[in-house]
C-alpha cells in the first residue's frame, strides 16, 4: 500500500502511539487485595481450590463493575496490621473492631456475611462455668474475646496459639485446650475434614457470644466502597450462604 503524502516512518511511530495509548485507556483496572492465607472455610480460603463465599462475592461485584481484584496472601498478624490498609488498595476481611488502626479512619463496606465469635467446646463441656476454664485456644494473630483477655491477664487462663484451624480443632478433639474461641462453623468444617463426629460440637452456654461481620475496608477508595455497598444489597438477595449464616 502507497501513502501519498506520508512519511511511511512517521506513519508506522503514529500508528504505534495510537496503539499503545488505547491499550492503556482499555485495561481494566486493578486493585490489590491483602487477604489471609490461612484456612478459614466455609468462609473464605483464598489460597485453596474453594476460595469460598468472601472471594465469590468480591469477584461477582469485579464482574460487574469491569474491574479486577488481586489477591496478595499474607500472614493473620501482617493482614491486620494497619500497615496493610496503607499498603494495598483494600483488605479482607476486616472489621471496625479489630487491631490498632482506629486513627487511620478507613472506609467500611457493609458485612458481606455475620460470624458469631464464640466459645467452642465439646459436648460434654457445654455447661462449663467459665471459671473451670483453664486453657483458651485461638488462632494465632486473632485476639481473644474480652473476658477470656481479663482471665489471660490474671494468669487464671492459659492462652494456647495454633497456625491453623485445623489444629485449633485437633487440639479440641484431643483434650489438649477445654475450648476454642472461634466460630463453630469453621470448627465443624475442620472436624468434618479430619473424620470427626462434628455432632460433638457446640457453643459453651456460660461464655459471651458476638455477632460481627466480615468487611471490605479501604483507605484508597471510598467511592468503590459505596459500589460495593449498593451491590451487596441486591446480591445478599440470591446469596443462599448469606441466609446460612444469619
Amino acid at each position: 500500500m502507497r501513502l501519498y503524502g506520508i512519511n511511511p516512518v512517521l506513519f508506522t511511530c503514529i500508528a504505534f502511539v495510537v496503539a499503545v495509548v488505547s491499550s492503556v485507556y482499555a485495561a481494566t483496572p486493578t486493585y490489590m487485595v491483602g487477604v489471609e492465607e490461612q484456612d478459614s472455610l466455609p468462609h473464605y480460603h483464598f489460597n485453596g481450590d474453594n476460595p469460598g463465599p468472601l472471594y465469590e462475592a468480591l469477584e461477582a461485584f469485579a464482574k460487574q463493575e469491569d474491574i479486577k481484584f488481586k489477591y496478595v496472601l499474607l500472614p493473620v498478624r501482617r493482614v491486620k496490621s494497619k500497615h496493610s490498609l496503607e499498603k494495598f488498595d483494600f483488605k479482607l476481611p476486616d472489621n471496625p473492631f479489630w487491631g490498632n488502626q482506629h486513627e487511620l479512619k478507613p472506609f467500611y463496606s457493609d458485612p458481606i456475611l455475620w460470624i458469631d465469635s464464640a466459645t467452642i467446646v465439646l459436648d460434654k463441656n457445654k455447661s462449663m462455668n467459665r471459671n473451670e476454664f483453664k486453657v483458651i485456644a485461638i488462632f494465632d494473630g486473632f485476639i481473644p474475646q474480652k473476658h477470656w483477655q481479663k482471665k489471660i491477664q490474671n494468669g487464671q487462663v492459659s492462652l494456647v496459639e495454633a497456625p491453623s484451624n485445623k489444629l485449633l480443632t485437633q487440639y479440641l478433639y484431643k483434650g489438649l485446650v477445654d475450648g476454642v474461641n472461634s466460630d463453630l462453623a469453621t470448627i465443624k468444617y475442620q472436624a468434618e475434614a479430619l473424620g470427626y463426629d462434628t455432632d460433638r460440637l457446640i457453643i459453651a452456654e456460660h461464655a459471651p457470644v458476638r455477632k460481627f461481620g466480615y468487611r471490605l475496608s479501604t483507605m484508597k477508595h471510598p467511592e468503590i466502597i459505596k459500589k460495593f455497598n449498593l451491590f451487596l444489597l441486591s446480591y445478599k438477595k440470591t446469596n443462599a450462604y448469606k441466609a446460612e449464616v444469619d
